[in-house]
């Protein structure tokens, strides 16, 4: 799931990357927080099987990530920001890591900056 607000320029890649994935099991939504940039116009023509909600104002990351949780039909949900980019088996080792053990309640990913500059993302 990816909440956007006035992202566009980010869309392309992400949900490229997201298209590619090995797992084949995969429900995309797409959160569009009132965006005046043609986001959600964007997603409607390039990605059709993006699942798109819309809002008509800016409700924030937190809420449009609850509306997105809320609408989602999958038993397992993973947020994404709209600027990021996957490898194509990042949701199939992210289903692996849930699945190998009943007490494993979420998983996060290890980010990487496309550059090759060390940045500290965690103080």
């Amino acid at each position: 799931m990816i909440v956007n607000y006035n992202g566009k320029q980010y869309l392309k890649n992400c949900l490229s990357t997201l298209s590619a994935q090995s797992y084949p099991a995969i429900e995309v939504i797409f959160v569009d927080n009132g965006s005046s940039d043609g986001s959600a116009e964007y997603v409607r023509k390039e990605f059709l099987s993006v699942r798109i909600i819309e809002s008509r104002k800016n409700l924030g990351f937190a809420k449009g990530n609850n509306i997105g949780i809320k609408e989602a039909r999958g038993e397992l949900i993973a947020t994404l920001n709209n600027d990021t980019e996957v490898t194509p088996r990042w949701l199939e080792e992210l289903v692996g890591a849930m699945n190998s053990d009943e007490l494993v309640g979420m998983c996060a990913s290890k980010m990487l900056h496309s550059s090759s500059v060390k940045r500290k993302t965690v103080r």
